[in-house]
């Protein structure tokens, strides 16, 4: 069975506090084999049997839903997608030593075009650095997630609905349940 990881987006933040033991019944009421979560920020890694990431998308979303009483949307990543992203090299290594914080992935519901990635990395900065990947935007925020200048007003109409997470995190998904 392909192993899929779902990043649920606002799942313990704003009021919305959900137990991992709440989302593993919720994954495996929907039909999820051996549901994993990893921290407590809505990442949740599910054998997906016959379902494509569309479909564990939409399953997920509705069981989340009517599990929990609050809709959350689910961006899904393949182990090879989760691969690609921890492997791109993107930024400098000095620039990413001298970094505050980690370089984040904001996970994105589509892939961007042309014009979007385009439209996406002119936003980059000396202290918020931006790459297009897929369905990603590799992010590197030089003075840390919260001292960020990164001009999300703009950025937001370019990408729509999105979850970040950090490069860290993926990577340890990864290696916990994905490889080997």
């Amino acid at each position: 069975m392909p192993r899929l990881t779902a990043f649920l987006r606002a799942i313990n933040v704003g009021g919305r506090r959900v137990t991992n033991d709440d989302l593993r019944r919720v994954a495996t009421d929907a039909g999820f084999a051996d549901p994993a979560t990893f921290l407590a920020s809505g990442n949740l890694v599910v054998d997906a049997g016959d379902r494509s990431p569309d479909q564990a998308t939409r399953a997920l979303e509705t069981a989340l839903e009517e599990g929990l009483g609050f809709a959350s949307e689910v961006f899904i990543r393949t182990a090879e997608e989760i691969e690609a992203i921890v492997g791109a090299d993107v930024f400098e290594p000095s620039a990413v030593e001298a970094a505050v914080a980690a370089p984040q992935v904001i996970l994105l519901r589509e892939p961007l075009d042309g014009p979007g990635a385009e439209a996406v990395t002119a936003l980059s900065t000396a202290a918020d650095r931006l790459a297009v990947l897929d369905r990603e935007i590799l992010w590197l925020p030089r003075d840390g997630v919260g001292r960020a200048a990164l001009d999300w007003r703009s950025l937001d109409p370019l990408i729509g609905v999105t979850t970040v997470r950090s490069r860290n995190t993926l990577a340890r998904i990864h290696a916990k349940y994905l490889s080997g």
